[in-house]
């Protein structure tokens, strides 16, 4: 469970980067055309640890890592750094 002040740090990152945080390892990512955004989800690891996300994007979709998924990545990164999340 997140305090206020990890919650404010949160959505302080994610309004920095024009991402909307959508539950716990889940956002709302601007579409590059400014018309419509995605839904990037951690999943879970694979068989080596790596992290496995999911996009809505029609990439996403044909299984293929697409660049709202590498930007959720880079945002949940820097909230892990900061908040210490796991």
């Amino acid at each position: 469970m997140r305090n206020p002040e990890q919650t404010a740090t949160i959505s302080e990152i994610c309004r920095e980067h024009g991402i909307t945080p959508d539950g716990e390892h889940a956002y709302r990512v601007q579409s590059s055309s400014g018309n419509g955004e995605y839904v990037v989800r951690f999943v879970g690891r694979g068989d080596c640890g790596e992290t496995l996300w999911e996009c809505n994007c029609l990439a996403g979709q044909h299984g293929r890592e697409c660049k709202h998924v590498r930007a959720a990545i880079a945002v949940n990164n820097e909230i892990k750094d900061t908040v210490g999340w796991e």
